[in-house]
């Protein structure tokens, strides 16, 4: 057969094969190759029958425009030379199927009907700016090659239909295996069951700022790049859904071995059966990744090696759920899961295992604003250097829900961390165990719960940070306590400004073993509070005299405003008889613990006795009675005087002369018992007189006379003492100023 008008005279003769492709693409034929048939010969090598890339090169340009349209089927050849179809413009598509290419194939910026290299081996491709108006396939294909440049390289290239590499395995001893920045796929692009291997910083799967119109899928994948990425895809967009699943990929360095920032996806993204590792940085990097539906992230083994993350998805947005189950992160020196910033709808963790390092945390969720409830069960938090969970500034707008947690490890700054969270609705903890060897167990300074938090908790802590840290939090509803068991650190609650809006109810029998009861306790130096300034409505069912009992020897010193809290909470129910026992405690305790409150030591005595003879001011019945009875003893001393002689004839008290005088010479008169009494009263009292003193009084010539008049001026002072007060009682201003 002669050479085709055009075609270079370097191509004759034409081989038997040649020929016969030749007149197959004419008519649209596939040309195969047949071993049983013994009129095709083979090639010098006795293996696969030969053509020449030449002829295909040719056989595409289509001088003499008898191509079919179809293109150019080649199936089970030995394709020799390089196949050179840059800047091509081909409209008919190309196959070499179960091919042996012994050549490069470069396509750069060419123009393609169709492409498939299903089940063939090459050693490269280049094509840089190619557009296949169609399919194209690699699967089944074979990739090896020792270039910097990659052995497939496609960057910037546009597929306008689907992209398949099912079952394509392809290595690079010195740099990546498939390079696809910036390409573009109308349909779906598929990685299934493939063996990558690569060595070098750029990955072994680069599709950086790559679009994908359809479904992105990576499944049943073995990639592994000992230097560097195992897949890099940021800036990716994928407007299906994306999954990656059954995949084992390895990487190294700090750039991470699946690299995919700012991903953004318009479907869901599911995550199944991923094995990753990276022994000097990240192992999965999701930072700014954004999806339009569900992030399902199931049955995982992540380990990293870095303090950035082991898993990073920092600012993440996730519409719809985000899932974490079945899976195990870890992290020797660093953060396992960094979700920081993330905006997401309903979160569940379920049977996850993360290990962590250092002061970020081993699950950091700080700052993230969640639109619907957040829900943990069965988690394992570990960090001997760090907070397990840190989750600080967190939104939810819905319950917050924690069952089966667990959060273990070493940390000044306290191990579970939720200082400034706010969650919407309710927060439960059930079944939770905290502990930490050097701080607090859980650290929620200044938290916002909207309705009830229910504390069903094991906490160990260390330090004088408080077991239980929640100053200036503020609970809406109920804070129930009854589930909380304590253990460590000077100050178990650290509860200083909290504010409930509703009952607190607390564990008395776990805080102090004899339920909060008696004068005395034995156990006060085991289990200190503080709860000053703490404020709620009610104690619910809790006996008043339990929380005054841990007020009194529980709490870490003398402070007011906790006694005055509780007062007003009885007196709010109508029990002011309690609210006075209240608030009568409370100044025994100011005696007891806070003598410097005094003026002095005078001070300190004389405010013992007006808790001794008027209960501080709230026992005025009791003070009625002592300044009677002092006023009766002014009456009993005006009666003794009245039967004391004094010298011959003459009595202390007795009538006196007419004058008004009592005589030296004359007899003295005895007054009446009750003219007697009533001298006494009449000397004892601090204002008004009966009277009586015109006609008997005391002798004050006499040694007797002045004595009893010294006593009835004591008594006088007294008095004086005990009105003022009465007074001050009455009008509650010895209240108000203690």
């Amino acid at each position: 057969m002669n050479l085709p008008s055009g075609w270079p005279s370097a191509l004759h003769p034409l081989t038997e094969h040649e020929i016969n492709l030749i007149q197959a693409a004419a008519v649209g034929d596939e040309w195969t190759y047949a071993e049983s048939d013994p009129n095709i010969s083979h090639g010098e090598d006795g293996a696969l029958p030969i053509i020449r890339s030449g002829v295909i090169r040719e056989l595409l340009l289509d001088r003499d425009k008898k191509l079919d349209p179809r293109g150019v089927r080649i199936r089970g050849a030995a394709i020799s030379g390089n196949l050179a179809l840059d800047h091509m413009d081909v409209p008919y598509g190309l196959s070499l199927v179960n091919c042996e290419i012994s050549g490069e194939i470069t396509a750069e910026y060419a123009k393609i009907g169709g492409l498939s290299l299903s089940g063939s081996r090459f050693s490269s491709v280049y094509a840089d700016g190619l557009r296949v108006n169609g399919d194209m396939s690699l699967e089944g294909a074979f990739g090896h090659s020792d270039r910097d440049t990659g052995t497939v390289r496609m960057i910037l290239a546009h597929i306008t239909g689907q992209f398949v590499c099912d079952g394509l395995k392809v290595s690079n001893k010195s740099g990546s295996c498939l390079l696809m920045d910036g390409m573009r796929v109308g349909a779906d692009l598929f990685f299934r069951n493939m063996e990558v291997s690569a060595t070098g910083d750029r990955g072994a799967i680069c599709v950086s700022t790559a679009t994908i119109g359809g479904q992105l899928t990576f499944h049943d994948l073995e990639i592994d790049n000992p230097s560097g990425p195992a897949i890099i895809a940021d800036g990716m967009k994928v407007g299906g859904n994306f999954y990656l699943i059954a995949m084992r990929a390895s990487g190294a360095g700090e750039l991470g071995t699946l690299r995919m920032m700012n991903v953004t996806v318009g479907g869901q993204v599911l995550i199944d059966k991923l094995t990753v590792e990276n022994e000097s940085g990240s192992a999965v990097s999701f930072d700014g990744m954004k999806a339009e539906s569900d992030l399902l992230c199931r049955n995982m083994a992540i380990r990293g090696n870095h303090e950035l993350g082991a898993f990073r998805a920092q600012g993440i947005s996730v519409a719809k759920g985000f899932e974490l189950a079945k899976s195990s992160i870890s992290n020797d020196c660093g953060v396992a899961l960094d979700c920081e910033g993330a905006k997401l709808s309903l979160v569940r963790f379920a049977n996850v295992d993360i290990s962590g390092a250092g002061n970020r945390g081993a699950l950091r969720l700080a700052g993230a604003h969640l639109e619907r409830p957040l829900t943990m069960k069965d988690v394992e938090a570990l960090n001997e250097s760090g907070p397990a969970m840190h989750l600080e500034g967190i939104q939810v707008k819905g319950n917050f829900a924690w069952i089966g947690v667990s959060a273990v490890g070493a940390s000044e700054t306290g191990m579970v961390r939720l200082s400034g969270a706010r969650i919407s609705e309710q927060m439960d903890f059930t079944d939770v165990v905290i502990e930490n060897g050097e701080g607090t167990a859980l650290h929620a300074d200044g938290l916002e719960v909207g309705a009830n938090f229910r504390m069903g908790l094991t906490a160990r802590g260390a330090g004088g940070g408080g077991t239980i840290r929640l100053p200036g939090a503020k609970v809406s509803g109920q804070l129930t306590c009854l589930d909380l068991r304590l253990q460590g650190a000077r100050y178990v609650l650290e509860w200083e400004g909290l504010k409930v809006g509703s009952s607190l109810l607390l564990p008395y029998k776990t805080i102090c073993p004899d339920m909060g009861r008696g004068e005395h306790c034995d156990n006060a130096s085991n289990f200190r509070i503080n709860v000053d300034g703490c404020v709620y409505v009610s104690l619910g069912r809790s006996d008043w005299r339990q929380w005054l009992h841990f007020l009194k020897h529980h709490s870490i010193g003398y402070q007011a405003q906790p006694y005055q809290q509780l007062a007003s909470v009885e007196r709010a129910t109508g029990h002011d008889g309690y609210a006075k026992n209240v608030l009568i405690a409370q100044q025994q305790d100011r005696r007891t613990r806070a003598q410097k409150s005094f003026d002095g030591r005078f001070s300190w005595l004389l405010h013992g006795l007006f808790g001794m003879v008027a209960g501080f001011g709230y026992r005025t019945s009791r003070l009625a009675g002592v300044l009677l009875a002092v006023l009766l003893s002014a009456g009993v001393v005006g009666y003794v005087a009245g039967q004391t002689d004094t010298r011959p004839g003459h009595l202390a008290a007795e009538r006196t002369a007419q004058t008004g005088a009592f005589s030296n010479s004359a007899q003295g008169v005895p007054c009446s018992s009750i003219e007697l009494i009533g001298l006494g009263i009449d000397r004892g009292l601090p204002l008004g007189s009966t009277g009586l003193r015109s006609r008997c009084d005391l002798d004050t010539g006499t040694r007797w006379g002045q004595a009893f008049t010294l006593i009835i001026w004591a008594i006088q002072a007294t008095l004086w003492l005990l009105a003022t007060l009465a007074i001050a009682g009455y009008t509650n201003l010895v209240r108000k100023f203690s």
